[in-house]
């Protein structure tokens, strides 16, 4: 009573009266003066009475706060009254009781280390030892959560002592603790609290040891690499044994003990030996936990952690072991089902393993110096896992897969080995099927509910996919360049059979078009050398081009769908650098479409509208166009030079229309201009730029241009860099813009010539 009167608390706005320990040490134990305290903040959340146990570790000696925080929390204490009838409430106490006594020893050990004498820390060890074999020697302590955090804090103990005595003052530390793990046959507590040991130290030297001293730590490191075997060597029977047992049936305290170890095996894989890991033999008994529908979030933590690990290429080889077991990583794989949030996340993490083992390790120790030549066992079911996984709606899954292809490709053996080639011919399928856009979160993918719903479990809005989504076909992009450095032939062969495929396909939609477009497009950049060094033996494909770029060619621009005419516009930009093979009569067609191209205009366009702006539908048909006519005019088949006045006449009367982007008439001009440079003399050239040129040099001569350029108000007046006017400018703004943009390509681009006339090279 006299501890609780002086300790209580003042009244409010008087200030408080710290506690004379004597007074309260004789009058009342510093044991129940804490029991005291806790029952009053269980049963009557009294604030004062934890700032009671707060005073109590500052003043007690630290002898007295080991014998009371041992007496709290091992011996017999009956609930207070309030708790006599309650079974939850008396639960609530007992628990409570043992965490606040292990909080009186762990002050000690924490915080006022530096007051205790020898005998004071000989009894914290024996604190320790002493709760150790009271709480982790009930048969039944991995029954509750409750019980199981006692022994994670217990352990926070001993790893709190271990960095202050650990090996010199407390050598047998390590040992006795395993040895007390290898002889529990009654109940598992010691196992999981030798466990939870490891890991606490582990992570205390590793991932908080900046707070040490330098020479501290590194001393603490090396004793920990001294014993890895040995702790490895007790979690390696722990995860095997209980995984073996799970394997039999379902066991909840069981199931806790595997889960820890998970838990210290994380901390070992990040900062442990790599060697004495991989002896453990870890690796397949990890595989196996996989299909552990509980546990295998964290056994694929430890694998991510594990082939994440850089080292000499002899200590990582034994890594490539997993693929031995990659059956088992494969039978991992969840079904797909959107609508299983845990499920889902367990996927992405498994497909990072598999992406970061295929570019960390196997691309690494494959054929790495002194190493063997020959491909890693079971390569054919890793390469089946990937292609799989690529093919997955969640397109975030399908990215970890495709970086674990872009690997496979730069490496110097892996693209030639024969189980990568029998895969040609499925990841381009699965290619076509995933580079097409589809739409975005917004627009709910045109209808596909699965692209939908994976889309919003991995990003947060458009902004954030649209984002990712660039990245993600730049990259496949690249794996098709990749396909098609390593096996030319092949790609040109697959290119040219989907596209005949699509274009013969009357329901053929955008997304056909563009996935045909983007294999073409990249294919056709390293193939053309093959078609140019002998084209007589591709004389078959390029019939087949020639078959789609007729059909091409007869699309109707003003009646047929927009969206399919980006598509078709880009396939020839793709397909300009075989124009040079086909027929004269074929080239012209080609061109003459994409000159109706740039000129194309939307029904409300037509009638005086802008349409749906310089970034809709309609804008992006004449963008396309400009993008193929440039691509054209710079290797130009023999049909441009007889178009060049159909070419001049549609440029400048697109050039006329507001609608069109300051891009594209930068695009239009540059064609025209190197569609001339190839003209043979200079009067020809000369003749063609005068008439290319002209109409922009009679714009900037006018009179009513000269007066807008002779101030900047003058200029804002006329509709200049100042000026308010929304979208579509005026269009004396623009006929000036164009004007001014036309000139500086026209300078820009033409080649020089010679005395002779003929071009020299260079930039004009």
């Amino acid at each position: 009573q006299c501890w609780v009167a002086k300790s209580a608390g003042p009244e409010v706005g008087q200030p408080r009266t710290r506690p004379d320990l004597g007074s309260y040490t004789r009058a009342m134990d510093l044991e129940a003066a804490v029991l005291d305290a806790l029952a009053r903040a269980l049963t009557q959340n009294d604030p004062s009475a934890i700032a009671i146990v707060e005073e109590i570790k500052e003043d007690a000696a630290p002898s007295e706060l080991l014998d009371c925080g041992l007496g709290v929390a091992l011996n017999e204490h009956p609930p207070p009254d309030a708790f006599a009838t309650d079974p939850e409430g008396q639960a609530l106490w007992e628990e409570h009781r043992v965490i606040l006594g292990l909080q009186l020893v762990q002050h000690v050990v924490g915080h006022r280390w530096d007051e205790c004498g020898d005998h004071e820390r000989d009894g914290s060890k024996s604190a320790a030892v002493t709760l150790a074999d009271a709480l982790a020697s009930d048969p039944a302590v991995l029954d509750t959560a409750e019980s199981r955090f006692l022994l994670r804090k217990l352990a926070a103990l001993f790893s709190d002592i271990a960095v202050r005595e650990w090996p010199q003052r407390w050598p047998d530390l390590l040992d006795s603790l395993v040895d007390r793990a290898d002889g529990d046959t009654n109940g598992g507590g010691h196992l999981f609290l030798t466990c939870a040991v490891i890991r606490a130290l582990v992570e205390e030297v590793h991932e908080f040891g900046h707070t040490m001293q330098g020479d501290r730590r590194r001393d603490l490191v090396k004793s920990l690499a001294e014993v890895a075997p040995q702790y490895m060597g007790l979690l390696g029977r722990t995860l095997a044994s209980g995984v073996a047992q799970l394997q039999e049936a379902e066991h909840a305290p069981t199931e806790a003990l595997v889960a820890e170890v998970l838990d210290g095996l994380k901390a070992c894989f990040e900062h442990s030996p790599l060697p004495a890991l991989l002896e453990a033999g870890f690796l397949p008994i990890l595989c196996e936990v996989l299909l552990h529908p509980r546990l295998r979030m964290p056994a694929v933590d430890c694998l991510l952690l594990g082939v994440a690990r850089k080292g000499p290429l002899t200590d990582r080889a034994p890594l490539l072991v997993l693929l031995e077991n990659f059956g088992l990583v494969s039978e991992a794989v969840p079904e797909p089902d959107p609508g299983d949030a845990d499920a889902h996340a367990f996927l992405k993490r498994l497909c990072q393993f598999v992406a970061v083992l295929g570019s960390n390790q196997l691309c690494a120790v494959w054929a790495g110096q002194g190493l063997t030549q020959e491909a890693p066992a079971n390569l054919g079911e890793y390469l089946f896992s990937i292609l799989v996984l690529l093919q997955h709606k969640s397109r975030l899954v399908s990215s970890f897969a495709l970086s674990a292809w872009l690997q496979l490709f730069k490496h110097d053996i892996a693209p030639k080995e024969a189980a990568v080639r029998e895969r040609i011919p499925q990841l381009i399928e699965v290619i076509l099927e995933v580079i097409p856009k589809r739409g975005n979160m917004s627009d709910g993918f045109g209808g596909d509910q699965e692209l939908e719903a994976y889309a919003h479990l991995d990003f947060d809005g458009d902004d954030e996919y649209i984002e990712f989504f660039g990245v993600y076909r730049n990259n496949l992009n690249h794996l098709c360049r990749s396909i098609a450095v390593a096996y030319p032939e092949e790609a040109l062969e697959a290119a040219v059979a989907n596209l005949v495929s699509v274009s013969q396909r009357e329901d053929a939609a955008p997304e056909d078009w563009d996935a045909a477009t983007c294999f073409v497009e990249q294919v056709m950049g390293v193939s053309y050398t093959v078609i140019e060094r002998a084209p007589r033996q591709h004389t078959e494909a390029l019939d087949s081009i020639a078959s789609v770029l007729g059909a091409v060619a007869e699309f109707d621009v003003d009646a047929g769908s927009a969206e399919v005419q980006v598509q078709l516009f880009s396939l020839v930009e793709a397909l300009v650098p075989v124009l040079g093979f086909l027929a004269d009569d074929l080239a012209e067609a080609v061109l003459h479409m994409v000159l109706g191209g740039i000129r194309y205009l939307q029904a409300d366009e037509a009638d005086g509208g802008d349409g749906d702006g310089w970034r809709g539908v309609g804008a992006r048909v004449r963008h396309k166009a400009c993008q193929a006519l440039t691509a054209i005019c710079k290797r130009p088949p023999p049909a441009v030079f007889a178009s060049f006045d159909a070419i001049c006449a549609a440029v400048q009367e697109v050039m006329a229309l507001p609608s069109t982007s300051e891009m594209s008439r930068k695009w239009l001009m540059i064609a025209c201009v190197q569609a001339g440079n190839h003209l043979p003399t200079l009067a020809e050239h000369a003749e063609y730029l005068q008439q290319l040129v002209g109409p922009s040099l009679d714009t900037l001569a006018s009179a009513e241009v000269q007066a807008a350029l002779e101030s900047p108000e003058a200029l804002a007046a006329f509709g200049g860099l100042f000026s308010a006017d929304p979208l579509p400018y005026k269009t004396e703004r623009q006929t000036l813009i164009g004007a001014i943009q036309a000139i500086a390509v026209a300078a820009e681009s033409t080649v020089p010539r010679g005395a002779d006339g003929k071009a020299v090279g260079g930039g004009g």
